[in-house]
């Protein structure tokens, strides 16, 4: 699987932890989410951690109903 476009990013607050979902489409066209934890990874002597400037943060009750549905999913509160 190609992914081809990167849509929407959000970023969920769970407990000290953070989600980023980003909304991607394969080259079919079809949409589906990637889910990870956001924290800094060591890279030999560099550190890296996801970008989340662009990201929106996300609250259940401000949620769209799709993201909803994953977060349900794997039972997930925010």
């Amino acid at each position: 699987m190609k992914i081809t476009e990167v849509g929407n990013k959000y970023l969920v607050q769970l407990g000290k932890r953070q989600l980023m979902l980003e909304e991607v489409k394969n080259e079919k066209g079809i949409k589906l989410f990637t889910i990870y934890e956001v924290k800094t990874y060591k890279t030999g002597e560099k550190e890296w951690s996801p970008d989340t400037a662009q990201a929106k943060k996300l609250t259940y009750k401000d949620a769209p109903d799709d993201i909803k549905k994953i977060l349900r999913t794997f039972k997930l509160k925010i």
